[in-house]
């Protein structure tokens, strides 16, 4: 009898140690609020939908965004529970509530422990009109807000605390203006138009493509994250008075997006079941892991990795523009193919001077010269980015063994170099303080080599050793020089 009873109480407690095993491995990290904390009862709205036909909508689906890498690699991410996983990858995992109104929560915000300029914030029953706050400045001070629960009710209007905001998000950033704007907005009128299901706000500002393509990989985070479908909308905000970069393959990636500006009955008070308003790219992983010296984010290295964020969103880029990622060997026989960057006066913001353009490279004709001399079997090609539509961009950068250029904003292209290419980074000295490049091959698993160029402090033209970049090349990829 004693005997049975022992044997009784294994079983039993073998039994509770699967459960919870099991329990641990089915666990999503990326559930973070628990069914219970997210108050996300739909409000009821009229049957007024935003666009009259499906050609306005989103054409994002959730089920096609699980995109796989071609070849024969396995799924991998991030181990669960390290750094890694909680902020290169999950990155929104620490919730606080803005504002609750009688009824539900109106304004939730989630942020992390690591960096105090990235957060993402969802509002509910919100209104704004389109034609009057197309402007980031403009639905940052008032043209966007949140309605009582009832407009012919005397109920009051959301209460709002703005401590943990301002914790999570530093500085007064974008998210924290976008926030308190709208939180303490008057409604401007009655609702006319309905938007059913969810919007996604995105801001348009890139002064060049570094930011531009951080922007794009947040609302793709966003999207992945918060359940975008084919009911969804991608909105875009402007920011500035440059011209918007590459509108088409924003389309390509994201479906039919729309500015703010366009969008049909612009006059017309439009309101929302929930907006969720992405952050732009200077509160992307990327930026913040290299400008906040988060030295842990260094150990984060996506070599292998081919579910990530990270990854998915370079997949995604890829087919966006018909390209297959299919596996490229190193050559052997020095048959390499290299393209070297080339940087030109451009004008970012409305004032600038040409002559204040930063980090020109003098001998760069010298430089082109002496690799195709030293690299007879290499296929050397040298280029100024802005004069190829975007997707060719892509396009020559993924084709390439070695991507070579100047430290700026153009190397954002080594996103697509395949996995035994090579980042090769010319920097000034001027510039090792920002590893802006180095962390970005890191976190998506680039090959990646640093060439610092002593003595150019000078920040207008530099000029390069090319004898020792032909010398630092051969270490960092001999089969350029095959025996």
């Amino acid at each position: 009898m004693m005997y049975s009873r022992r044997r009784w109480i294994f079983f039993v407690s073998l039994l509770l140690a699967g459960i919870i095993y099991f329990l641990r491995v089915l666990s999503i990290p990326h559930d973070i609020l628990s069914k219970a904390d997210r108050d996300d009862q739909p409000i009821q709205s009229g049957k007024f939908d935003l666009f009259n036909s499906t050609q306005g909508r989103s054409a994002f689906n959730p089920n096609k965004s699980r995109l796989r890498v071609s070849g024969n690699k396995s799924k991998s991410t991030w181990k669960p529970g390290t750094f890694c996983e909680t902020f290169i990858e999950r990155t929104y995992s620490r919730h606080y509530r803005v504002c609750m109104s009688d009824t539900s929560s109106r304004i939730d915000c989630i942020g992390n422990d690591y960096s105090g300029k990235i957060s993402i914030c969802t509002l509910r029953n919100t209104g704004f009109q389109p034609s009057s706050s197309y402007h980031l400045d403009e639905f940052a001070d008032g043209g966007m807000w949140l309605y009582p629960d009832s407009i012919s009710a005397n109920l009051r209007s959301p209460q709002c605390k703005f401590g943990d905001l301002s914790q999570h998000v530093k500085h007064g950033g974008y998210m924290e203006r976008m926030v308190k704007g709208v939180a303490l907005a008057q409604p401007k009128g009655k609702c006319e138009v309905y938007i059913k299901g969810k919007v996604f706000i995105h801001s348009g500002h890139a002064v060049h493509i570094y930011f531009k393509m951080l922007g794009w990989y947040n609302l793709f985070v966003a999207i992945e994250q918060f359940g975008g479908n084919d009911d969804s909308y991608i909105f875009r905000l402007n920011r500035c008075n440059t011209p918007f970069l590459f509108p088409e393959l924003e389309v390509k990636i994201f479906g039919n997006t729309r500015a703010i500006e366009d969008i049909p009955n612009g006059d017309k008070v439009h309101c929302a079941d929930e907006i969720i308003i992405v952050p732009w790219g200077f509160a992307s992983v990327p930026f913040r892991c290299k400008n906040d010296k988060i030295k842990k984010c260094f150990e984060c290295n996506g070599t292998g990795l081919t579910d990530t964020y990270l990854s998915k969103f370079r997949a995604k880029v890829l087919q966006a523009c018909g390209l297959v990622d299919n596996y490229r060997p190193i050559p052997t026989d020095g048959k390499v193919n290299m393209l070297v960057i080339l940087r030109k006066p451009y004008i970012r913001f409305t004032n600038d001077k040409l002559s204040a353009f930063q980090r020109v490279l003098k001998n760069q004709d010298e430089l082109i010269d002496n690799l195709k001399k030293s690299f007879p079997r290499a296929t050397v090609n040298s280029v100024f980015m802005e004069d190829y539509a975007i997707c060719d961009q892509i396009r020559m950068v993924h084709e390439a063994d070695i991507l070579m250029g100047v430290h700026g904003a153009g190397l954002v292209h080594l996103w697509w170099l395949t996995d035994n290419a090579l980042m090769f980074e010319l920097v000034p000295q001027a510039q090792i303080s920002n590893p802006s490049f180095q962390m970005l091959s890191t976190l998506t698993g680039r090959h990646y080599h640093g060439y610092v160029i002593k003595g150019t402090f000078d920040k207008i033209q530099i000029t390069v050793n090319t004898q020792d970049v032909i010398k630092e090349l051969i270490k960092q990829y001999p089969s350029l020089n095959p025996t």
